[in-house]
C-alpha cells in the first residue's frame, strides 16, 4: 500500500478471534519456512488457536485494528491460508464479537477490567485487524537470576507492512511486560531473517544466546570435538515461538 500510515488502535481482541488469528499465525509460519524455520503452519493450527485463546484471557495478546470509518472490515488471509470460520463468501467480522468472559473480571495484576455499562454488549468496532503480537512471562523448569518477559510472535499483514504497525504492537507488548514486573524482555528471530534482525536491533535487542544446529546426515559420531561448547542449553518451554515480519 502507499500513502500515509493508517490509523490503528491497539487492543485486546475477543476470545472468539483466536480461530481467525490462528490462520494468520499459519501464514506467518509458512513465511518463515523461507528463512529455514522447521515449524509447520497448518499442522499446528489447533495448538496455536488454543494458545491464542489462553493469551487473550491472560492479557498476553494484542491486535492492531484499522481505526477509520472507511476501513475495510476484513482482510484476506495472506498466502492463501483459509480459515475454517469463513463462510462460503469468505466473510468474517474479525474479533468483532463481544467477549462476555471479560466483563467485570480482573487482569493478572489484579486490576479491574472495564465492563460494559449496564450490561450492554455492543461492539461498534468495524475496522479489520492488520496485525497481532503475543507475549507473556517466560515459563520453564529452571530458576533464573532474572524474570524474563517473552515476545512470542509479531505479525503484520503484508499489505500493511512498513507502516509503523509492527512498531506500535511491539511498543504495547513491551510496556505491558515492563508493567508486569519483568527484569528483561527477550524474543527469538531466525538467523537468516535479516529484515527482522535489523528491525529488532534498532529496538535495542542484542544477541544473548545462540542456537546452533547441524544436519544429522553425514555426522561422524566418533569424531572428537575440540573444546567445550559455549552454547548454554536453555530451559524447556511450552512457547510456540516464531517471529513474523513487522
Amino acid at each position: 500500500m502507499s500513502g500515509e500510515d493508517p490509523k490503528v488502535s491497539i487492543e485486546t481482541p475477543a476470545v472468539e478471534a483466536a480461530d481467525r488469528l490462528a490462520g494468520w499465525w499459519v501464514a506467518m509460519a509458512n513465511e518463515q519456512r523461507a528463512h529455514c524455520s522447521h515449524l509447520l503452519g497448518e499442522s499446528n493450527r489447533r495448538l496455536i488457536k488454543e494458545a491464542m485463546a489462553r493469551h487473550v484471557v491472560t492479557d498476553g495478546l494484542l491486535v492492531a485494528r484499522l481505526d477509520s470509518p472507511n476501513a475495510p472490515r476484513t482482510l484476506p488471509l495472506p498466502n492463501g491460508v483459509a480459515s475454517p470460520s469463513e463462510d462460503a463468501s469468505g466473510t468474517l467480522l474479525e474479533a468483532g464479537l463481544p467477549d462476555r468472559s471479560r466483563a467485570g473480571s480482573r487482569d493478572r495484576r489484579g486490576n479491574q477490567r472495564p465492563g460494559r455499562a449496564g450490561g450492554e454488549e455492543t461492539d461498534e468496532r468495524t475496522g479489520a485487524i492488520v496485525g497481532f503480537v503475543m507475549y507473556g512471562p517466560e515459563t520453564g523448569s529452571y530458576e533464573q537470576s532474572v524474570d524474563r518477559g517473552i515476545i512470542e510472535n509479531v505479525f503484520v499483514h503484508p499489505d500493511y507492512r512498513d507502516r509503523e504497525i509492527g512498531t506500535a504492537l511491539l511498543d504495547a507488548a513491551e510496556r505491558a511486560l515492563a508493567e508486569s514486573g519483568v527484569d528483561t524482555i527477550a524474543l527469538e528471530v531466525m538467523a537468516e531473517n535479516d529484515d527482522a534482525r535489523r528491525f529488532y536491533a534498532r529496538r535495542g535487542y542484542q544477541p544473548h544466546r545462540l542456537e546452533l544446529e547441524v544436519p544429522a546426515e553425514g555426522v561422524d559420531s566418533e569424531a572428537e570435538v575440540d573444546g567445550e561448547s559455549e552454547v548454554e542449553p536453555g530451559p524447556e518451554s511450552d512457547r510456540h515461538t516464531n517471529e513474523g515480519n513487522p
